[in-house]
C-alpha cells in the first residue's frame, strides 16, 4: 500500500485536548534552558554539556526552524494546554521522506515528570508522522539502562525491535542503544 506523503508548508500544532505540540519560539528559550541543566536531560540526549543559555536561543530560534524548512527534522514544544507552560521537547530529531522513516526523541522537563507527558507528547508526535506526513515507521534509540524512556516507548506503543543494539559515540564514549519502533497500519 503506498502512502504519498504529506509535508505541510507550515508546521501545525497537535493537540490532544491536555497537551499541545507546537513550533518553538524565541520566547521558550529560557524553558529550555533551565530543563537542559537537568542531569537526566543532560545523560540521555545530545545536548551540549555544559548547556548554556545561547544553545536554548540556538535550538529554538535556528534548530527548529532550520530543520523543518529542510524536511529533515519536526521538533515541538511540548506545552500544558491549560497554561501554556514549556514542558519538553518531542519531536522527530531525523527524517528521511525517501525512504519513509523517521527517528524521534523527547525530554521532558524536571517540573513535568510522572505525569504521563512523554507518553502522551510521542504518542502525538507517532499518530501525526504515521498518518498525516505519511511516514511508514517511526524508531527510537534508547539506552538498555534508561527506564523511564523504555516505559514511555512502550506506554506510546513502541516494540523493542530483535537484533544487536546500536553503537554510537556519545560525548566521548561508544554506547549501546536498542531500536524500538512503530509501524503504520497496513505497511
Amino acid at each position: 500500500m503506498e502512502v504519498e506523503l504529506n509535508w505541510p508548508q507550515e508546521q501545525p500544532a497537535l493537540d490532544d485536548g491536555e497537551l499541545v505540540l507546537r513550533p518553538w519560539r524565541s520566547d521558550d528559550a529560557d524553558a529550555v534552558y533551565r530543563a537542559c541543566q537537568d542531569d537526566q536531560i543532560q545523560r540521555y540526549t545530545m545536548v551540549p554539556v555544559p548547556y548554556l543559555p545561547e544553545h536554548a536561543v540556538h535550538y529554538v530560534e535556528v534548530v527548529g526552524p532550520v530543520g523543518y524548512a529542510g524536511r529533515t527534522e519536526a521538533l515541538f514544544a511540548v506545552t500544558a494546554r491549560s497554561s501554556g507552560d514549556v514542558l519538553g521537547s518531542c519531536g522527530l530529531v531525523t527524517i528521511d521522506l525517501a525512504n519513509q522513516v523517521g527517528y524521534a526523541g523527547y525530554w521532558i522537563a524536571p517540573w513535568a515528570r510522572q505525569r504521563r507527558v512523554a507518553s502522551q507528547a510521542l504518542e502525538l508526535v507517532t499518530a501525526w508522522a504515521l498518518s498525516q506526513l505519511g511516514l511508514g515507521t517511526v524508531y527510537l534509540e534508547i539506552e538498555p539502562d534508561n527506564a523511564a524512556s523504555v516505559g514511555t516507548a512502550r506506554l506510546a506503543g513502541f516494540t523493542m525491535k530483535k537484533g544487536p543494539p546500536v553503537q554510537r559515540e556519545h560525548r566521548g564514549a561508544v554506547r549501546e542503544f536498542n531500536l524500538y519502533e512503530r509501524t503504520r497500519p497496513g505497511r
